[in-house]
């Protein structure tokens, strides 16, 4: 038996949505997928692919459509192209997070009060 739904948005559409949420909001891990390795960087690095996957997914159509029409493509290439995309973002996502965004997240020392106050402390002053 097959759910009619035209869209996401349709009734069923949202009532599964709805019921993944609540166990996941729940503290489910769905049987240990939400605490593999692959899943926790992904959600390390979920707000560098929500920024980056736009831009990736603009620019490699931008770069198909220079050689090939991209409304000549059928479906199986546009799956290709997204799936593609997703990979690169996911990898640029990654690296933009550790070299970006991470160093901001590691507390550093507070600077001195005074610009040379551990060299005046330390005598060499």
């Amino acid at each position: 038996m097959a759910l009619a739904m035209d869209t996401v948005y349709s009734l069923a559409g949202v009532a599964l949505l709805a019921v993944f949420f609540a166990f996941v909001a729940d503290g489910n891990t769905l049987a240990g997928l939400l605490r593999t390795s692959g899943a926790r960087m992904l959600g390390l690095v979920s707000y560098s692919f929500y920024l980056l996957h736009g831009i990736v997914v603009f620019v490699a159509y931008r770069l198909i459509d220079a050689s090939v029409p991209v409304a000549s493509l059928g479906a199986e290439a546009h799956w290709a192209v997204a799936a593609l995309a997703a990979l690169f973002a996911v990898a640029l996502s990654a690296f933009t997070y550790r070299h970006v965004e991470h160093p901001f997240l590691v507390p550093h020392p507070k600077p001195a009060t005074e610009p040379y106050a551990a060299l005046r402390r330390a005598g060499a002053a």
